[in-house]
């Protein structure tokens, strides 16, 4: 497939800007851009596919934030998703994440809208950071999180309402922070692994149905409104 080099501006490997020419069905990032750079597709609306090369390694900040597109194919090298990334990105299909994908910033899929039927996600079995407000408020049905995760932020998965019913801690983590998984609505049984010393204000406020949890022998503290309106 031929591309049209006139719409991306690319620096020293860096897509600085993609040019948008109106609605278009496929958009292929040049395999010569390694990082897909801040607010390069910010409010981009009319490309039905959009394909990220094995080359791509970052994308930065608000790369796809308030951008709307028929599929996303992500390429397997991308190792960091930022800040932001894909806050309130709107895409019709599910959306596969990098294999060797290895951190999950502030805010990437915050308020990440399907157009029509939702999807599970599944977090790559490489991955050990996801920061603050990662997966809030975010339309996926389910979530899966693998053992290779050593930190979550504050309020990471808050208010998905997804429809998961058990849950299991990641044993990689020591904490579980303010309202990391509050407002799991059909959340019934969780497993919290020994590794877990602490657990944050509201982590779990909001789990009406929650009514079977297994504690961490060595818990030290909970914090306020941890579970409340189980």
């Amino acid at each position: 497939m031929e591309k049209n080099m006139d719409e991306f501006v690319i620096k020293n490997g860096i897509l600085k800007k993609y040019v948008s020419k109106g609605p278009v069905d496929i958009v292929e990032i040049p395999n010569i851009v390694s990082i897909i750079g801040k607010g390069s597709f910010e409010n981009c609306h009319g490309i039905d596919k959009l394909i990220i090369p094995n080359s791509v390694k970052i994308i930065e900040k608000n790369a796809f934030k308030e951008a709307c597109f028929g599929s996303i194919i992500m390429g397997n090298n991308v190792e960091e998703i930022g800040e932001s990334a894909f806050e309130d990105t709107h895409i019709d299909t599910c959306l596969k994440l990098s294999k060797k994908l290895k951190r999950i910033k502030d805010k990437a899929f915050c308020y990440f809208k399907f157009i029509h039927e939702r999807y599970d996600i599944e977090i790559p079995s490489q991955v050990e950071e996801i920061g603050a407000d990662a997966f809030s408020f975010s339309e996926f049905t389910k979530i899966t999180l693998p053992s290779s995760i050593k930190k979550i932020g504050e309020h990471a998965f808050e208010a998905m309402e997804m429809e998961i019913k058990e849950l299991e801690i990641p044993f990689g983590i020591s904490r579980i922070p303010e309202a990391a998984f509050s407002g799991f609505t059909e959340l019934e049984k969780l497993k919290i692994p020994d590794e877990i010393t602490e657990i944050g204000e509201s982590a779990f406020s909001g789990c009406e149905k929650l009514n079977e949890v297994i504690f961490s022998k060595n818990l030290q503290n909970i914090g306020s409104y941890a579970f409340d309106r189980m």
